[in-house]
């Protein structure tokens, strides 16, 4: 059944984000939009607490009502996009994505402590509670972003990119060879390789006890609001290039140590290395890709380009995942924690001479 409800979490966006940002290229009022998805989603959270207090919720209850939320977590992000290049100067797109980066992680951070401390004193319906009232002031809070998105976004020259599946196949092709986006596709199938076996990797071969691996997993979000401060100024001092090479040489170094360490203090040394510098290499690459997108394509394909590059990276992850799962199993985890950390060497050095050679004409 749990298996069931995290189908349902993933296939959802990989299903929806690109026909819900269709619309969210064409929509009018959108901060409207955004706003009543996070009032849907907190009767959601609120629907479950009831139903559970009543006795009345069922697996196909808790589903829906999953489902659902998944689908208010499609037209946030869709319509966020939009609205957030329409308020933000171009110049300072690197920062905004990384700031907002860096306000998740330390929002998971203290929305996990706030869910242990209500679970500890009250029940699990009382934290959906708690999470369906943070939505309602999202609602509210939304209200106050400047209406500059009451209508469609615009080309410069005032025409519009044809919606519907032509439209997206046309933002693919262009979006494909981007080789911005290609090194942080690299990045992302390196790190779904790693995550296939990293868990086993710290129980069987560093034989760590899971409570400690569980705390040491926490640091990343450390290094992700460290890496989304800095990136908008690496990218101004610098360029955005750099700081996605940045980010893929810190994910190495992340990575680089781990094949060869053994039980006891320098595992231990090694796990912290690789949550903190990989969180922050990763935050910093995918921020200044993220610029790079919304910065240089036509404003009506903002919402479906950041879609389709989304579904590329999570795609790439599951990818990396299945290579992760079947080297694992012909060879042993030390192996493919091996294999990731010449994996990512090749990334970094693809995608500088990549850059070195002449533009492609049809590439933004």
């Amino acid at each position: 059944m749990m298996s069931v409800l995290f189908g349902i979490g993933m296939v959802t966006p990989l299903l929806l984000q690109v026909p819900v940002a269709n619309l969210a290229d064409r929509a009018r009022h959108r901060v409207r939009i955004v706003a009543l998805a996070n009032v849907v989603a907190a009767f959601v959270m609120a629907a479950i607490s009831v139903m559970w207090w009543s006795q009345r919720l069922t697996f196909a209850g808790l589903a829906t009502a999953l489902a659902a939320a998944a689908v208010c977590s499609v037209v946030r992000s869709s319509f966020s996009v939009p609205i957030m290049v329409s308020t933000v100067p171009r110049e300072l797109l690197a920062s905004a994505n990384g700031t907002l980066n860096a306000t998740r992680s330390a929002v998971d951070i203290a929305g996990k402590g706030l869910a242990a401390g209500l679970l500890t004193f009250l029940a699990a319906p009382a934290a959906l509670l708690a999470d369906a009232l943070s939505f309602a002031v999202a609602a509210l809070l939304i209200r106050r972003v400047p209406r500059a998105d009451n209508q469609p976004s615009k080309k410069d020259d005032g025409t519009r990119l044809r919606s519907g599946p032509q439209g997206i196949r046309a933002i693919g092709r262009a979006l494909i060879v981007r080789r911005d986006l290609w090194c942080l596709i690299g990045i992302a199938t390196v790190n779904g390789l790693t995550e296939s076996v990293f868990m086993l990797y710290c129980l069987r071969d560093l034989q760590m006890v899971p409570a400690l691996v569980a705390a040491l997993l926490g640091l990343g979000a450390v290094g992700g609001i460290a890496g989304g401060l800095i990136v908008g100024r690496l990218v101004q001092r610098y360029s955005s290039r750099r700081a996605v090479l940045l980010g893929a040489f810190m994910t190495m170094l992340a990575i680089l140590p781990l094949p060869f360490v053994r039980s006891g203090p320098t595992a231990i040394v090694a796990v912290v290395n690789f949550e903190l510098a990989g969180a922050f290499g990763g935050t910093i690459a995918v921020a200044a890709v993220f610029a790079l997108i919304q910065g240089t394509v036509a404003r009506d394909t903002l919402a479906r380009s950041m879609a389709i590059t989304s579904n590329l990276l999570q795609l790439a992850a599951l990818v990396g995942l299945a290579i992760g799962g079947v080297v694992g199993s012909l060879s042993s985890v030390r192996i493919t924690i091996a294999l990731c950390a010449l994996a990512v060497p090749v990334v970094i050095l693809l995608s500088a001479l990549q850059w070195i050679r002449p533009p492609l004409s049809t590439e933004p």
